[in-house]
């Protein structure tokens, strides 16, 4: 049947009487769907052009099939093959080791269980920049972050009560927002957990709360870098070296701070501090969310109040833009 040698009838032919049979083959020789595809479509179109090459010496089914085994084979050798698998098992082990075990150990749950923005927020790239931000400007205040806003509260105009539950002093009681049991008509902007505002009424919106322990050890430096996170063998899932990152001069000791993450109960003492986000929990925060919508002059603003999970530099823009807002 040399006449089918590059005939468009001569390769539909083929595709009709082998594609599901090398297609199988190569799955089988490759162990790689997407791979065994593409195996089967170059042996097709080699059969097709090489069709007059076909003596008849042997059955046209196992020419057509040694030809599919060094197509599998070719792709079996080749550099880029090779490449591939390797990225394979680095996938493998990046998604076991993170997006699994450390995922369960912070969230309590699989990474099938949360929202995707959640674990994307874990970079993985190839790169000799070892650092987990990539932003072309980082840094830290220069005397620490109290200092820093002790002197944004330092205003005539700007009074902080420490200890003081939000939910004793402002009441939403349906028509208006109530400061000290009177209405107020001036700007609120709410950070606090949105449930606990009205007594967590629809139920309590999950979140993570951590345990800090500190330790110091005589040594000049605990680690290797400011931040370690442990995916797999210890309970807490990461340790802050503070020496890293203020710059600090100290021979012969180190403070480090381990964390433990758990579910947030509501507890005293307890702080929420990561928003467990998926689609039932969205659905339970929008209620929370349209109880706020209803008085204009109320502002959520925050991983709480919001029910996200903002970086800092995210929520500072946040923070700029809220204002921006409500100056105008």
């Amino acid at each position: 049947m040399a006449h089918q040698a590059g005939s468009a009838a001569g390769l539909e032919r083929l595709m009709e009487e082998y594609g599901t049979g090398l297609l199988r083959l190569c799955a089988l020789q490759l162990g790689d769907a997407a791979l065994a595809e593409d195996a089967a479509q170059e042996t097709l179109l080699r059969a097709w052009r090489r069709y007059g090459t076909f003596r008849g010496e042997a059955a046209e089914r196992t020419w057509i099939t040694a030809i599919a085994l060094n197509v599998c084979r070719d792709l079996l050798r080749s550099p880029w093959h090779t490449h591939r698998m390797e990225l394979s098992a680095l996938a493998d082990y990046v998604y076991g080791h993170v997006f699994v075990r450390y995922t369960m150990k912070q969230w309590g749950q699989t990474p099938e269980e949360i929202d995707p923005n959640t674990t994307a927020r874990v970079p993985v790239f190839l790169s000799e920049d070892c650092r987990y931000f990539q932003d072309a400007y980082q840094g830290m205040p220069l005397e620490g972050y109290t200092p820093m806003f002790q002197s944004l509260l330092d205003h005539p105009d700007i009074t902080v009560e420490l200890g003081v539950d939000a939910a004793s002093r402002l009441t939403l009681d349906g028509s208006a927002a109530l400061l000290d049991g009177r209405p107020f008509s001036g700007p609120i902007i709410y950070t606090g957990a949105a449930d606990e505002l009205v007594g967590c009424k629809y139920g309590r919106l999950p979140y993570r709360t951590l345990d800090f322990r500190f330790e110091t050890h005589p040594v000049d430096f605990w680690q290797s870098h400011g931040t370690v996170n442990y995916t797999v063998d210890q309970d807490y899932t990461r340790i802050t070296e503070f020496k890293y990152l203020t710059g600090q001069e100290l021979p012969g000791q180190t403070t480090i701070m381990k964390e433990y993450s758990r579910a947030y109960t509501g507890a005293k003492g307890e702080i929420p501090y990561y928003a467990i986000i998926n689609a039932g929990n969205n659905a339970l925060y929008a209620k929370y969310r349209a109880e706020a919508d209803r008085y204009p002059n109320f502002h959520l603003l925050g991983r709480l109040a919001e029910y996200k999970y903002y970086n800092m530099d995210a929520i500072a823009a946040r923070a700029l833009e809220l204002c921006d807002d409500l100056l105008k």
